[in-house]
């Protein structure tokens, strides 16, 4: 007996649609998890959302063009409930595993928004750290990378 997929489930939280373009970029390089090919793999939105409208990208698998609209059997044609029956996907299970494995990469740190007062400059990293006023933007930009450069290591 197949487990039937619940837009309600747990996994399915309401949350603001967030984009990660490093991580959908990483979601298209894996397989497509209906056929296994990696041709034409996009990145397809599930989650609580209505289809065709954007949801957060934790919510993101790999399906082959045929498996995400092209085809009769498609995520698009089907809808997210039957399309995880048909193709007997266990959905909440495979975003589980790809986000455990992708978010791996993720790092809180980049260079981030640039702040200009009069006569000086400051970077800010996503991770909430900011460098000190520079009266030279050459001089913030290298008290950010070595902010960034040493989170890395």
């Amino acid at each position: 007996m197949s487990t039937i997929l619940s837009v309600n489930s747990p996994l399915y939280k309401s949350e603001k649609p967030t984009q990660n373009k490093g991580y959908a970029a990483w979601i298209r390089r894996r397989p497509c998890c209906v056929c296994g090919s990696s041709r034409g793999v996009q990145a397809a939105h599930t989650g609580p959302k209505g289809l065709r409208q954007l949801s957060s990208f934790r919510n993101l698998i790999p399906l082959c063009y045929s498996h995400h609209t092209g085809g009769n059997s498609s995520y698009h044609a089907l809808g997210p409930v039957r399309f995880a029956e048909v193709h007997q996907l266990d959905i909440p299970a495979i975003l589980a595993q790809l986000n455990s494995q992708g978010l791996l990469f993720e790092s809180p740190h980049a260079i981030g928004r640039k702040q200009r007062s009069p006569g000086y400059t400051r970077f800010h990293c996503p991770c909430g750290w900011r460098s000190a006023w520079y009266a030279g933007e050459f001089e913030a930009l290298a008290a950010i990378h070595r902010h960034v450069d040493g989170a890395q290591q």
